[in-house]
């Protein structure tokens, strides 16, 4: 397949020069645009290409279908291709899609405050850290205790 990098027209046929604009074909290919950690994001990122009319697949890296079909997870990486005629497309869907999803996790950040402004997983964590401390503090004042019982029996 070939297309013509000026106007972006797609030629199946043997053609060597755009009918259009009267410039050079040049042969397609599959180009990488990205990678990311899990065949969702693969997924879902195929698909919106796919709903904007952007060819696109991916492919994991070294064993990872294997793996992932086995064992229904992997650690490797997945590429995702497009025709090196849509890459510039490609790459602006990319980027509109990676600003959406920081937005996103943003807006999550702000919801996850209470009224002090602290994330609630470091509320969270400093309340554990308290509790553990009570729980220790309790445990040493018990084993004094014990240990004066036991020493005033002796006596």
């Amino acid at each position: 397949m070939t297309y013509c990098p000026k106007c972006k027209q797609i030629y199946e046929t043997n053609e060597k020069v755009c009918i259009k604009c009267k410039n050079e074909l040049e042969e397609a290919s599959t180009v990488c645009l990205t990678n990311v950690s899990s065949i969702y994001e693969a997924d879902q990122i195929v698909q919106l290409l796919k709903t904007l009319d952007v060819i696109g697949f991916h492919k994991s890296e070294e064993a990872g279908d294997y793996l992932q079909i086995r064992q229904g997870f992997t650690f490797d990486r997945f590429n995702i291709f497009v025709s090196s005629y849509d890459l510039e497309k490609a790459q602006k869907i990319l980027e509109d899609y990676q600003n959406a999803t920081k937005i996103n996790n943003s807006e999550k950040d702000i919801d996850n405050t209470d009224e002090n402004d602290y994330p609630i997983d470091t509320y969270i964590t400093r309340r554990r850290r308290v509790a553990r401390s009570i729980i220790v503090v309790t445990f040493i004042m018990l084993f004094m205790f014990i240990a004066t019982y036991f020493m005033s029996l002796i006596k």
